[in-house]
């Protein structure tokens, strides 16, 4: 089975070459930090994973409004009492991203779960029904 990098995807956002091709997603972003995403297709669904390490599951919120999925989570920094930080790497803060969704989705059938600080969003697709053929009589 081989996998494939898509240098442009639909979820994110155009740059100005993206933008002469139709694109039918749009991702936008508010944040303190950036957890790394990635969003992966296959022919039943499309995952959106989102490394949110540090975040409580009670943090996070995901919300689907209209032709968008609005994800947002909170890393709560704690600060010890009497303790200087010689390194502080960490990032804290709010974050807030929306996708456009695609308009081949199950939209009653997201499903998301938290597991090993990875949250993964399961988008599953809308069966491909073939077009009926009809004949039509010649008179």
């Amino acid at each position: 089975m081989s996998s494939k990098i898509s240098l442009v995807s639909p979820f994110l956002k155009p740059s100005i070459f993206d933008e002469m091709f139709s694109n039918m997603f749009k991702v936008e972003e508010e944040f303190n930090f950036m957890p790394r995403t990635d969003i992966k297709e296959t022919a039943e669904d499309y995952k959106i994973e989102i490394a949110i390490a540090g975040v409580k599951k009670e943090d996070i919120a995901i919300e689907q409004k209209e032709n968008y999925l609005i994800v947002t989570a909170e890393h709560k920094e704690t600060r010890e009492e009497n303790t200087t930080y010689h390194l502080k790497e960490i990032k804290y803060g709010k974050y807030k991203r929306s996708f456009r969704l695609p308009n081949n989705i199950q939209k009653d059938n997201i499903q998301a779960k938290f597991e090993n600080g990875i949250l993964t969003i399961t988008l599953p697709k809308t069966p491909v029904q073939e077009p009926v053929k009809q004949l039509i009589k010649i008179d």
